[in-house]
């Protein structure tokens, strides 16, 4: 085992007792008082297709829907003219040869990315917020294409998994 990877396994032993207690309920929610706080006085109203997603969070830890049932075909276009404007910047920046990142690692955040605009809308909010009982905290986003390796087909993180590590956390893709 070469002396990164040694160092890093201890790491990960060391920081695991703390990692664990981190996550904790008590521990989280004291971190996130102020937005557990804040959600309670006011939650937010949510449509139909939005209290579906929440229970299917809350129950399976995992929720679909069409991009039609929560934005417009305006919204679709917007998207796809953005993409087309990315076509050939994506590279792959990851020990994960297979991700391709079409953003800089730490991307600069503007409301002018349709990517960043959709997220960011009252009714995505809404459905984040009640899963994660709190005002949600956006502080990370990525646009990543996952694709097998010579044609093979997708394997191990490509495919659907649950992080253990992650708790009440959540993902639009």
């Amino acid at each position: 085992m070469s002396a990164g990877k040694l160092l890093s396994a201890t790491a990960d032993t060391l920081l695991l007792p703390f990692r664990r207690l981190s996550m904790s309920d008590p521990v989280r929610n004291f971190l996130n008082r102020e937005g557990i706080a804040r959600y309670n006085a006011n939650p937010p109203h949510l449509s139909l297709t939005a209290e579906r997603i929440v229970g299917d969070l809350r129950k399976n830890g995992i929720a679909r829907a069409t991009f039609e049932e929560l934005f417009s075909p305006a919204d679709f276009q917007r998207l796809l003219g953005y993409a087309a404007s990315l076509e050939g910047a994506a590279k792959s920046r990851s020990k994960k040869p297979f991700i391709l990142e079409y953003w800089d690692p730490y991307p600069v955040f503007s409301f002018d990315n349709p990517f960043v605009e959709l997220s960011l809308r009252p009714e995505v909010l809404a459905i984040v917020d009640t899963y994660l009982e709190q005002w949600g905290k956006f502080y990370y986003y990525m646009l990543g294409l996952s694709v097998p390796e010579d044609g093979a087909e997708a394997r191990n993180s490509q495919q659907w998994h649950r992080d253990p590590e992650d708790k009440k956390i959540c993902k639009m893709f």
